[in-house]
């Protein structure tokens, strides 16, 4: 898809400047591995465009920082919903998304 190394980086990083965007969502929607996504944006970059690398580095500091809030949140909704009976699953989850936290996360 990529022809040059310096072009796939400056279109990762700006898809995570506009969208923030975390690394796995990056890596799948261009369809590169994670591992590529993280060197680009955390290496590469640097050299290329130092002062959009410190707008990045920002960007995903914050992804890595909620990254386990995001966790204990889905884990609780799996177990939630898998402890009701299939009738209940439905009026439960509008009643579970009442609460707004949890809503954006569906």
């Amino acid at each position: 898809m990529f022809i040059n190394i310096e072009d796939r980086v400056l279109v990762l990083a700006e898809h995570i400047l506009k969208t923030g965007d975390t690394v796995r969502g990056t890596a799948q929607k261009y369809g590169v591995s994670k591992s590529t996504v993280h060197l680009d944006v955390s290496k590469r970059l640097k050299k290329i465009d130092k002062r959009m690398f410190e707008k990045i580095k920002k960007i995903l500091d914050k992804n890595f920082n909620e990254k386990h809030i995001r966790g204990g949140i889905s884990t609780k909704r799996k177990y939630f919903f898998k402890s009701l009976s299939s009738h209940n699953r439905t009026s439960a989850r509008w009643h579970f998304c009442q609460s707004i936290y949890f809503c954006i996360f569906f």
